[in-house]
């Protein structure tokens, strides 16, 4: 730990260029992303002038970062891992950081931009089921996420009044488009899947008769559907997912990775059309239909140029925002207690 501290600066890139990302679309959609893996958050991982973060908000941090660089492998190198590790922590700590110094400086945030982020997060899912279906599975709840929206939007007012206008950069059409040849691969789409469901519900407290009933039920929903019955009616009829049973049981889009791994199993090799087994959850047992696939394609550079004009306004921005959080890091208190990290 003390080659960390003795160069708190070493990942300082890293963690401005969090922030950075962070200024330039204050959603948390990216929360939903890294939340899937809850850990003990009980536990902290870093003080940061005495304010705890928690492993469990290290390790989604960590899954970010991860998945910023498109490591695939679980079995990355160790030096690669280790630097991971680092960057994450210090995404966090200039985070908090920043946080810290807004409500030093006492910088309030309206209600009514936190409306505008939340509802803007919304419109991301294809239906209000789904929205809160993502928010139960990752233990989240509409308080947090507007508490983290109302942290996202007082750190982007602190940076503007910290650098004001000086903050504003052009980007050419040329600097665009070098930027997309040079890093295509990573603007690449996800395959999609488009999915119904037929949820027949399971309470907690039911006995085992109870449960099998509601088994027998599916399972005999699902003859039906082979037999040729319209999956658009039966769900209608009998699912007790009320947020899509009006829309015959649509959910959405999804793409790797978004659906938990017992559905996931299931439903990766159903063709367009196909139903699959009976699945059981913790939510009872359902049955998926793909309605529709679309396959991994890279958008054309017309459809990426404002994403990568704030691209490269951040990296600009970098060099403006460096010295202002070099203070705050240089005077900050920062105790890493993850056990081997930061050495």
């Amino acid at each position: 730990m003390a080659g960390y501290r003795e160069n708190p600066m070493k990942f300082a890139r890293a963690g401005l260029m969090f922030c950075l990302a962070l200024l330039a679309c204050v959603s948390f959609a990216g929360r939903f992303a890294c939340a899937a893996g809850q850990q003990d958050e009980s536990s902290v991982a870093v003080l940061v002038n005495g304010t705890a973060i928690s492993r469990g908000d290290f390790q989604r941090e960590f899954d970010r970062v991860w998945r910023s660089k498109g490591t695939k492998s679980k079995l990355a190198d160790e030096s690669k891992l280790a630097e991971m590790k680092r960057e994450a922590l210090e995404n966090l700590v200039t985070r908090e950081l920043l946080l810290q110094e807004s409500r030093r400086r006492k910088i309030k945030v309206a209600q009514a931009d936190i409306d505008r982020e939340f509802g803007q997060l919304k419109a991301q899912f294809a239906n209000e089921g789904q929205f809160n279906e993502t928010i139960t599975r990752l233990k989240l709840n509409e308080a947090l996420i507007r508490e983290q929206m109302a942290n996202g939007l007082a750190i982007r007012a602190l940076v503007n009044e910290a650098v004001g206008s000086k903050f504003i950069v052009t980007i050419s059409d040329d600097e665009i488009r070098t930027y997309y040849e040079r890093h295509k691969e990573t603007f690449a789409k996800p395959p999609q899947a488009h999915l119904s469901h037929i949820l027949i519900a399971v309470d907690p407290a039911w006995n085992s008769e109870q449960k099998k009933a509601a088994a027998d039920k599916t399972a005999r929903l699902r003859e039906l559907l082979v037999e040729g019955e319209d999956f658009v009616r039966l769900a209608a009829q009998h699912s007790d997912d009320n947020q899509s049973k009006d829309q015959g049981g649509d959910i959405g889009w999804f793409s790797p990775g978004q659906l938990v791994p017992s559905l996931e199993k299931e439903v990766e090799p159903l063709k367009e059309g196909e139903i699959s087994p009976v699945i059981e959850d913790r939510f009872g047992f359902q049955i998926i239909k793909v309605i529709e696939r679309k396959a991994a394609v890279t958008p054309p550079l017309n459809e990426l140029k404002g994403k990568i004009r704030g691209i490269l306004k951040q990296e600009r921005g970098l060099k403006l925002l460096q010295p202002f959080i070099k203070k705050l890091r240089d005077e900050a208190k920062v105790e890493i207690l993850l056990s081997g990290e930061g050495e």
